[in-house]
């Protein structure tokens, strides 16, 4: 499956722009209305860290790898999408 990798960014200001994973949750969105809506599971990883699970695609926040965030294709359609969204502009 397809897993894209991006910074976690700071901490958001009145005049910063979202966090590069969180402007690319908003274009999949663009492309699929709540592909990223609900989560069905907020908690704790098998490893350390937090993770966000939706019925295509997981948010991953290692700890491991406090600096990184992990989006994760969990089937067809959700790689399909993920692609079509990393590729737009």
């Amino acid at each position: 499956m397809l897993t894209l990798k991006f910074p976690k960014g700071g901490p958001r200001t009145a005049t910063s722009g979202p966090p590069p994973w969180l402007a690319f949750i908003s274009k999949v969105n663009l492309i699929e209305q709540g592909f990223f809506g609900q989560p069905s599971f907020v908690g704790k990883m098998d490893g350390p860290g937090n993770i966000e699970e939706y019925e295509h695609a997981r948010v991953m926040f290692p700890a491991s790898d406090p600096s990184t965030v992990l989006i994760v294709a969990k089937t067809e359609h959700g790689a399909e999408i993920l692609k079509q969204a990393s590729q737009a502009s």
